[in-house]
């Protein structure tokens, strides 16, 4: 699934493909039953159905963190949960199953951003800090910047805990004495145009990986069939 943001990126959410790739589907990041030659084989075939080099897929080491690294091509592989760049070639590539990716593309000043938002992500406020990073690597005005939110578990599906709850007051509804429903796509809104971002520029998915069988969902699937969906974008 791609996005529309002009010919000088390419940007979008892999799908599963069951019929293609069994028996969990596409994954593009490490899956229980899939060996290390097989998942070689899913990123090559994403590799070239987006035409680039596989050598230039960036992916990074998520730790629901809120590091962000600044990416060339020679950037190696390490712990992060954003990635920034300006080089032209790369694809940032941001793995989720049930956590919002999160994308941003500075048209003015061809730079991109890639973020792995779940909840611990969204509530160290992991986009902030990558709006911040663009600023101070690309002279990024927040105004101008264009945000992607990508399907992820969503406030019909995702149920937790109070005490996550009550880490966002704005996006979580109770629906027991002990269970609400928490939207993270409204909270991650609400943190970019803290950050400045324009409303119109925020292109929020409805999807949601739970019900959603296109993309993997570890809340739906389990540790033992959930693989990993690719949140992507790269400057052509």
């Amino acid at each position: 699934m791609l996005l529309n943001w002009g010919n000088l990126l390419i940007a979008g959410v892999t799908e599963r493909q069951p019929d293609i790739f069994q028996p969990i589907g596409l994954t593009l990041g490490k899956a229980a039953g899939i060996s290390a030659s097989e998942l070689v084989k899913h990123r090559q075939y994403f590799a070239d159905s987006i035409r680039v080099s596989v050598h230039n897929l960036k992916f990074q080491r998520q730790v629901h963190g809120s590091k962000i690294k600044k990416i060339d091509r020679d950037t190696p592989y390490s712990e992060s949960d954003g990635m920034i760049t300006n080089k032209r070639g790369i694809v940032l590539c941001v793995l989720v199953a049930d956590c919002c990716g999160i994308l941003l593309y500075d048209k003015v000043h061809q730079a991109i951003g890639a973020f792995h938002s779940g909840w611990r992500g969204t509530h160290q406020n992991i986009i902030s800090k990558g709006v911040s990073a663009m600023q101070h690597a690309y002279d990024t005005d927040p105004t101008q910047l264009h945000a992607y939110l990508s399907p992820c578990a969503s406030g019909d599906k995702y149920i937790v805990r109070k005490d996550v709850a009550d880490l966002f007051p704005t996006a979580a509804r109770p629906i027991s004495d002990d269970e609400y429903l928490f939207d993270n796509r409204k909270r991650i809104t609400e943190q970019l145009i803290e950050c400045g971002v324009l409303r119109k520029n925020i292109l929020v998915s409805t999807e949601c990986s739970m019900s959603d069988t296109r993309f993997h969902s570890y809340r739906r699937d389990g540790s033992e069939n959930s693989g990993r969906t690719a949140v992507f974008i790269g400057l052509k």
